[in-house]
């Protein structure tokens, strides 16, 4: 796990925020996924948890995506 820095300014509590990770990767297959943690280090949960309708939606590993480094 590796921490990223975020870019542009802070629009707010509830705004989305862009964000960059660099960093060298070895050839292979990863996975990237980004996990929110808050200023008192409350984290996103792993999974979803079903709700009414299926809002609310904070789980970070249904976002992820796969990447191949030659």
């Amino acid at each position: 796990m590796e921490a990223a820095r975020f870019l542009g300014p802070d629009m707010g509590r509830y705004a989305w925020r862009p964000f960059v990770l660099a960093t060298d990767l070895s050839s292979g297959e990863y996975r990237i996924v980004s996990r929110a943690t808050d200023t008192e280090g409350n984290t996103q949960p792993a999974n979803w948890t079903e709700n009414e309708r299926g809002y609310g939606n904070a789980s970070w590993t249904d976002h992820g995506v796969t990447i191949t480094v030659s």
